[in-house]
Order: C-alpha cells, then sequence, then structure tokens
C-alpha cells in the first residue's frame, strides 16, 4: 500500500513532517495516535484521519500541553479539533509578527555594516528587543497554562485587547507592587490595614486584568505559583510574602 492509495507507511509520515519514526512509534505505544492500518509484517500505515489527529497532537504539544494532556484532551467528550487549530493559528500568527519585525531590523542592521555605516546604540537595543521577543514567543508555548483549547482562545482573544504598552505597564507594576506588600510585610503592618488593603485591592485588579476574571485561569496561576520552582524564580515568588498578601485578601473578604 501506497500514498497513492491514501496510506501512508511510517517512513514516508516521519519523512514529509519531521516527526522521527521513534517519536511515532511512542505515540502508537502510548495509545496517543496509533495507525488504522498495518501491512503485512506489521507495517504502520496511517490513513488521512490519523494524519489529521497528529496535526492536533502537534498543534496541542506546541501550546503546551503534556502528552497525557494531549490524550486526555483528544478523548474528551465534545473535542472540537477546529478550536485547536483556531488556537494554533492565532499563536502562529504572533510569532510570525515578531519574526517579521525581527527580519525588518536585522536586514536594516546588515544593510548599515555593509556600508560602513554608524549604527546607534538604539538601533542595537531595538534589535536585541526583537530578538528576545522571539524568544519568548518560542519559549511561552505554556503561556495559557495548559489549559483547555477553549479557556485557553478566550483567554487569547482578552489579551489581544490590549496594546503592547499597557502589558508591559502591567509588567512593570508589579515589582513595584511587590515591593510594598513586602515592605509593609517587613515592617510588621496589619494585613487588615488601609495602606496594606489598597495594595492587595491594586493586585486582585492586575490579576483580573491578565485573568480575564477566569477563575480557572486564576487557580492555574495559583497553582504554578505554589509548585512549579522554574515559575517561581521568574516571578519571585516568596511564600512568606504569598501568605501575607493571602491574609490580606482574606481580611477585604471579611468586609464585603
Amino acid at each position: 500500500m501506497s500514498a497513492s492509495e491514501g496510506l501512508y507507511r511510517v517512513g514516508e509520515v516521519a519523512r514529509r513532517t519531521g516527526v522521527t519514526v521513534r517519536t511515532l512509534h511512542h505515540y502508537d505505544e502510548i495509545g496517543l495516535l496509533s495507525p488504522s492500518h498495518r501491512a503485512a509484517g506489521g507495517h504502520r500505515l496511517y490513513t488521512a484521519a490519523d494524519l489529521g489527529r497528529l496535526q492536533q497532537v502537534l498543534s496541542l504539544r506546541q501550546l503546551g500541553f503534556s502528552l497525557d494532556e494531549v490524550r486526555d484532551c483528544l478523548g474528551a467528550p465534545g473535542f472540537d479539533p477546529l478550536t485547536v487549530l483556531r488556537l494554533h493559528l492565532a499563536r502562529a500568527r504572533e510569532v510570525l509578527k515578531a519574526q517579521h519585525e525581527l527580519c525588518g531590523r536585522l536586514e536594516r542592521l546588515t544593510t548599515a555594516m555593509a556600508r560602513a555605516e554608524d549604527v546607534s546604540a538604539d538601533d542595537f537595543l531595538r534589535t536585541v528587543e526583537a530578538t528576545m521577543s522571539v524568544e519568548e514567543h518560542l519559549k511561552t508555548a505554556n503561556a495559557h497554562f495548559n489549559l483547555p483549547p477553549e479557556q485557553a482562545e478566550a483567554l487569547a482573544a482578552h489579551w489581544a485587547k490590549f496594546s503592547k504598552a499597557d502589558i508591559e505597564a502591567v509588567q512593570n507594576e508589579w515589582p513595584v507592587l511587590f515591593a510594598k506588600l513586602r515592605a509593609a510585610m517587613e515592617a510588621g503592618t496589619d494585613p487588615a490595614s488601609p495602606e496594606v488593603q489598597a495594595l492587595a485591592a491594586r493586585a486582585r485588579e492586575l490579576t483580573r486584568m491578565f485573568t480575564g476574571g477566569n477563575p480557572a485561569v486564576s487557580d492555574q496561576l495559583k497553582q504554578r505559583y505554589e509548585s512549579d520552582p522554574q515559575f517561581q524564580s521568574r516571578a519571585g515568588y516568596d511564600p512568606a510574602l504569598w501568605e501575607y498578601m493571602g491574609r490580606a485578601h482574606a481580611a477585604a473578604a471579611k468586609k464585603s
């Protein structure tokens, strides 16, 4: 059987897609993607439907899902492949936009240096910024905290409402807010005091801006703060400060 008959051997699939034969065998072994047919001798043969499932697997993987989460997602009642495609398309467009900007800056630098023209520090800084933006996009496949596709798509749509400047302003405000909360904690200020309550209220507001008011995202974010060492390191997680903020939020809840 051959591709012309609508069936593809595992070697052909590997050659055409770049997914290794070993990976395809592994997907089969764990029940994530099992080919619909076998040739004489047990050779795996993939149909168009099998390849469609492979595309879904790879889209979800690029969006940050673990293999177990991919399997659960694909097997969930009411699973909608179109949702995954839309979410993956949105992510690809984000990456493409960042890469396009980087290409433009690299081209301008290349032209300037080829002509022995002076390149300003600002030009170098902006090129580095564009480089880091692409790297960040490529490293944030897990940006939606492994949410189900429909929730991740809603979160992406929420973020799209804000400009880059808005997002940067929020990112820059968090360290300042944490520093003020830490100072209050170290000074022994009562979490129920007006000063701390104002800071805690702003923290809740920033969180709502980030999550779009989605409790599932808030819960996932809280879990990562408490259990993911790498995420804790990047976010500057401090258990004592987290507990202090929790007491402030609890005091606010009692007043409401």
